[in-house]
């Protein structure tokens, strides 16, 4: 992937994860809260502290890893019970970004091997 491109898609999953904090709070008022702790600390920290520093090492297969992870989980929040359709959808909005950011990093991987 060329260094523009690299930027462009990390600036997307850098919202992504700014988007995190408005799914903390509909699980929050879901009554979810230990749900809703975590995530509050994802959308504090994922970007900053563990992808912002994958991506600038070149290391696509730990974005890849933490990436799938994430969506994994947003699939899982999206089924919370109590959780409002607003909620829930934007849990299955952000699942698919993270799921198109671990597409992305899947083919960087295959295209460097790194």
């Amino acid at each position: 992937m060329n260094q523009g491109a690299v930027k462009s898609w990390a600036r997307a999953l850098e919202r992504a994860c700014k988007r995190l904090e408005d799914l903390a709070r509909a699980v929050e008022q879901a009554g979810h809260d230990k749900i809703a702790k975590a995530i509050w600390y994802d959308a504090d920290n994922l970007y900053s502290e563990q992808l912002k520093p994958e991506i600038e090492s070149g290391s696509s297969l730990e974005i890849l890893r933490l990436t799938h992870n994430m969506a994994s989980r947003l699939r899982l929040h999206a089924r919370l019970r109590g959780l409002s359709r607003e909620g829930r959808k934007l849990a299955g909005d952000l699942a698919k970004r993270f799921e198109h950011a671990a597409s992305v990093a899947q083919h960087w991987y295959e295209e460097t091997g790194v």
